[in-house]
């Protein structure tokens, strides 16, 4: 039978021109064997030559021999787990047909673990060549965002893609890492998805057809200007419906889950409206949330497009904002990895860390900025307090290193995710958030259906915010490894006195023995701010006196210290530099604050000091 209700989508799907440069176009069979647990395909690929020369060779990428067996380079890396989950056993993709161009190239082909090299004759820049593909996909059991448990099936990189290529033909994808994840040239699709009869299915893009017969299903699905296709299949599931204005939204999860599905189903509503306000129109039709059942959350938090993965959290008590948060960050790479394709092999942080900063504001708005990502009794925790513990995993490295070249995962995952959300969040507070807000939607919409790059995004940014903000904050931190840590490294204050000793009058010279405190009662203070680090940032500083009155200086952050005098009626109690905490890069807040000691503590602190100092000289080599 056909699905006439979908049918209302149809326009919107096919009925508008091309958004994307559609290079790949896929039309693929797949039927799932729900005992094996394999996918058995047939894919029709036309691609499209986006160089600048001649290509002869198509690399494909076949994500899935990541997990053919123990030695592969995934698998090494993350010594055989994931997110806490053990690899319990192997899957892969398997060619039994591939014909390009009407040449059967299969056996001249060269496998390159996750990397299929095939050879072409020579295709012209704008050009085309049509691969026929039969292909067997074998699922692991729930491991790395894909698999199977028991009857459940996330079926995700399952199928022959092309990977993408520069102007001079170069490979831009690269093998599968286990810091890595996938980035493909947008296309369309047209997939036909066999199943057993039992089996809900949710998949990229809209249902068209159904047809059944001998206790099996066939569903179409059409998907245009995406760059993935991923879907799932469980007879357990039970959904969710509803619509934000003209975009339908699906949420499939297992009966038990209704309680924490309904919380991500509504998060995700309220971020579609937020991203289209702040980064532009979500141009698809629809949007399919999948919570995996128990037991199955290695398949959970993961983005596809127009699909994404959930939270299968089990601790999801009112307060627990954690599956939220991972509702509202995967339906955030609708945008930073959907509509704007990076590099997530060499430039991880170009979805992960603006998308941590855009998910972060929303989350922030939603929930107030101090709780926004935990709220239990007391306890308030915000999405800029999780950012600043993940600072510390390691290390500074520049954020566009390659994923696989961090010093360490924990490395890769601090300057993918957290320490972009700083450094934005620091290029905002230069700037004011409207201005900043401005520049990203600026960002969005000029890259929007493209690969952007670093340079694109300072580019872009400094057009709205000018290049010296941009170039001063951003830059060092992107291409090197710049941090800064302002401090308020002193305080001193003391009660102001009358001169003494032999000053020289129209009478000639006069001493003054005992010249007795000012009156009235004075007093004179000095803070002393320090700056470590390689980034010079502009900040206040906030001196409070004893009276309750506060004064407000700005440091324009150049050298390596600056000293504030005060002299006035009452002395400093304490001071605090950025206090409002713009400079979230900086590298320790424990230090931004300090009280004034006790009267008389700094000179005799001073003279020890000295003293330590001097019998360190007469001890040392």
């Amino acid at each position: 039978m056909r699905r006439t209700a979908l049918l209302a989508f149809w326009p919107l799907l096919l009925g508008t021109a091309p958004l994307s440069p559609r290079l790949a176009r896929y039309t693929i069979e797949a039927r799932l064997d729900a005992e094996s647990h394999e996918v058995t395909g047939h894919e029709k690929l036309v691609w499209g030559n986006p160089a600048k020369v001649p290509v002869d060779r198509l690399p494909l990428h076949l994500y899935l021999n990541a997990f053919r067996n123990d030695q592969t380079t995934w698998l090494r890396e993350a010594s055989g787990e994931h997110r806490g989950n053990e690899l319990e056993n192997f899957g892969g993709v398997r060619i039994r047909k591939l014909v390009c161009g009407g040449r059967d190239v299969r056996a001249a082909s060269r496998l390159d673990e996750t990397i299929l090299w095939v050879p072409l004759q020579p295709v012209p820049p704008g050009g085309e060549v049509t691969c026929e593909i039969d292909f067997v996909s074998k699922l692991p059991r729930v491991f790395a965002r894909t698999g199977y448990l028991e009857d459940f099936h996330l079926v995700a990189q399952w199928f022959p893609k092309p990977a993408v290529l520069g102007d001079d033909g170069r490979l831009l994808g690269h093998a599968f890492h286990v810091s890595t994840e996938f980035f493909a040239d947008y296309g369309t699709f047209d997939v036909t998805i066999d199943v057993p009869e039992r089996f809900v299915v949710g998949a990229t893009g809209l249902q068209d057809e159904e047809t059944r017969t001998s206790g099996r299903k066939r569903l179409r699905f059409l998907a245009n200007d995406v760059h993935d296709f991923a879907w799932t299949a469980w007879p357990g599931f039970t959904e969710l419906e509803g619509s934000v204005g003209a975009v339908r939204l699906r949420t499939l999860h297992a009966p038990a889950q209704r309680e924490i599905a309904r919380r991500q189903h509504d998060v995700v509503a309220a971020a579609l409206v937020h991203f289209e306000r702040a980064y532009g129109s979500y141009p698809y039709p629809n949007l399919t949330l999948v919570i995996p059942p128990p037991g199955a959350a290695g398949a959970g938090g993961m983005e596809y497009p127009t699909f994404i993965t959930g939270s299968a959290d089990a601790f999801s008590m009112e307060g627990n904002l954690g599956p939220e948060t991972t509702a509202a960050h995967e339906f955030g790479h609708q945008y930073f990895y959907g509509l704007l394709a990076s590099n997530e092999f060499e430039h991880a942080f170009l979805d992960e860390g603006l998308n941590t900063y855009a998910t972060g504001g929303f989350m922030d708005q939603r929930y107030g900025p101090r709780q926004s990502a935990l709220r239990f009794g007391a306890l308030r925790v915000g999405q800029f307090a999780i950012s600043r513990v993940g600072q510390g995993f390691g290390g500074v490295e520049p954020l566009a290193t390659r994923a696989w070249e961090f010093a360490s995962l924990r490395s890769y995952a601090m300057h993918s995710y957290m320490r972009p959300d700083l450094a934005l969040r620091t290029l905002r507070g230069v700037v004011g958030p409207e201005r900043m807000a401005a520049a990203l939607r600026h960002y969005a919409a000029r890259r929007r259906f493209t690969h952007p790059t670093p340079d694109d995004l300072l580019d872009d940014l400094s057009e709205v915010l000018g290049r010296e903000p941009v170039d001063s904050v951003l830059r060092p931190v992107v291409f090197g490894s710049a941090w800064v840590d302002y401090a308020v490294a002193g305080i001193e204050t003391w009660e102001r006195r009358r001169p003494r000793g032999t000053f020289d009058s129209d009478a000639g010279p006069v001493t003054i023995d005992d010249a007795g405190p000012v009156e009235p009662t004075e007093h004179e203070s000095e803070v002393l701010v320090t700056r470590r680090g390689n980034l010079s940032l502009p900040v206040e500083l906030w001196t409070t006196f004893a009276d309750g009155s506060v004064r407000r200086e700005r440091w324009d952050g150049r050298g390596a210290h600056v000293r504030f005098a005060y002299r006035g009626p009452s002395p400093v109690v304490s001071a605090e530099v950025d206090p409002r905490r713009t400079v979230a890069l900086d590298a320790d807040l424990r230090n931004n604050g300090k009280a004034a000691p006790a009267p008389g503590a700094p000179r005799f602190l001073s003279r020890a000091i000295h003293w330590i100092a001097t019998l360190l000289q007469l001890v040392g080599p």
